[in-house]
């Protein structure tokens, strides 16, 4: 194979491994502890407990980085005080929320009927808007 073969050959490998982590399946990323939207609201209903509305696009490098990030000793915080739903993009309609989701990610926080979203960057600004300390370090 001559250099330029190679170079190109390598460059292929890196755009597909790449590709694959930023667009691939997030199997560390535990759907099962996170609720669809109309079972969300009802179990906060019945709780007590705010929503935490986490919404997600499957072409979205940050929400990727979101998805490591809500490990299962994040989630036990997080059930502490919200029921988690998970909505993604365009899987799931965004119609019901109270904000039109321009940008992902963006997360909405509330009790049933008072719900707000922002649009959210890092999980440093997630910290912030829960008004929490990390979950973990990170």
């Amino acid at each position: 194979m001559q250099s330029k073969e190679k170079y190109l050959l390598v460059g292929v490998i890196v755009f597909a491994l790449v590709a694959l982590a930023v667009f691939g399946n997030y199997s560390d990323f535990d759907r099962s502890r996170w609720k669809s939207y109309e079972e969300g609201l009802i179990l906060a209903e019945q709780s007590g407990k705010e929503v935490f509305i986490f919404v997600s696009s499957k072409t979205c490098p940050t929400c990727s980085e979101f998805k490591r990030y809500f490990t299962n000793e994040v989630m036990r915080k997080l059930e502490e005080r919200y029921v988690p739903v998970f909505l993604e993009y365009p899987k799931d309609s965004l119609d019901m929320l109270p904000k039109k989701v321009t940008s992902f990610p963006t997360f909405c926080v509330g009790h049933v009927g008072n719900i707000s979203c922002r649009e959210i960057s890092s999980i440093r600004e997630l910290m912030d808007m829960l008004e929490v300390e990390y979950w973990p370090k990170v």
